[in-house]
């Protein structure tokens, strides 16, 4: 295969009303040397169908007779990889026009870059822009990423669809989701793995639609707290019992309290929002213990509002 050809994965379960506009959004960008493997999970709803109405060589279709999970999904997928690069992009999502030829101008123009990735719009299930994820400033990332930038922005790789991987730099092999996180997939977890081997980046640029539904994997676990569950489980792999360890719990339970808080605020305390309240709460003291989740609400008030505003001066002058 061409050494400059980029793979785009696509991911599927049961969006058949969404992934006709995603893989018309790879065929549609100014890069042209692609190639898109769609991997059906064993969907019920006509998802075949519209993938067959696509007469274009360079779509791949497999389908799962039962359904794998997500996490085995995704990584079925990236085991069909063949090229040198690969783009995620989940199903009900899609892409800016330009989106691959800015992330592998971005990549080409920089050494042992293993990972690009870039803002976003935040789309409804109509299309419509609901919201956007900017990012001021461009930034290349050395490797190893350090804890202390882990600690204080967070995830700010991004979903899946943003991300474009290098695997000249990043071995196929160390590339997976993984399953410690049962049916939650974990991106984080993986982007800071090769952040730790590699070079990032993350471009100003909004080059990828990223929706927001109900049938969504990440909005339903963050309904039932599963992704509460999930960052305890990473600060475990990560950190064990030192003082990272500690600081990581309080910094977490700080940041899903002001979210569960928020929520009650902005729908009027309404019984559902003081249930997730209630459970996250619970939650925060299953996983670690009642002095942690104590000692959460000092932390919430008096240095998360100063994390908080650092994050946000860090972007806007690029300091970190």
């Amino acid at each position: 295969m061409d050494q400059t050809c980029v793979t785009i994965v696509i991911p599927t379960f049961n969006m058949a009303n969404f992934i006709g506009i995603a893989i018309s959004s790879c065929l549609k960008q100014t890069y042209k040397n692609i190639k898109i493997i769609v991997c059906d999970n064993a969907s019920n709803d006509n998802t075949r169908a519209v993938i067959s109405q696509f007469n274009d060589e360079r779509i791949t279709y497999y389908r799962h007779e039962l359904n794998i999970g997500a996490i085995a999904n995704f990584n079925f997928a990236i085991e069909k990889t063949s090229s040198n690069y690969l783009k995620f992009l989940e199903a009900d999502d899609f892409l800016h026009i330009n989106a691959i030829e800015r992330q592998m101008l971005a990549l080409k123009q920089n050494d042992n870059v293993g990972l690009v990735s870039c803002g976003k719009y935040f789309i409804d299930g109509d299309n419509s822009i609901i919201g956007e994820h900017v990012i001021k400033h461009s930034r290349l990332i050395k490797s190893p990423y350090s804890f202390f930038r882990f600690f204080l922005m967070g995830n700010e790789f991004g979903t899946p669809s943003d991300v474009l991987i290098n695997l000249e730099v990043f071995e196929k092999k160390l590339l997976n989701f993984d399953s410690l996180y049962e049916s939650y997939l974990n991106d984080w977890d993986l982007w800071f793995r090769i952040s730790q081997k590699c070079n990032t980046i993350i471009l100003n640029e909004k080059l990828t639609y990223v929706r927001r539904h109900l049938g969504q994997i990440g909005n339903s676990q963050s309904l039932n707290n599963k992704d509460i569950f999930v960052n305890f489980k990473m600060i475990d792999k990560l950190h064990t019992s030192n003082f990272a360890y500690f600081v990581s719990i309080l910094h977490i339970s700080s940041a899903f309290l002001v979210r569960a808080i928020k929520k009650c605020i902005k729908h009027k305390f309404k019984q559902n929002t003081i249930l997730y309240f209630v459970s996250t709460s619970r939650i925060i003291v299953q996983n670690s213990t009642g002095l942690h989740y104590i000692l959460s609400f000092f932390y919430m008030l008096f240095l998360y509002p100063f994390i908080l505003l650092f994050q946000k001066i860090a972007d806007k002058f690029s300091i970190l």
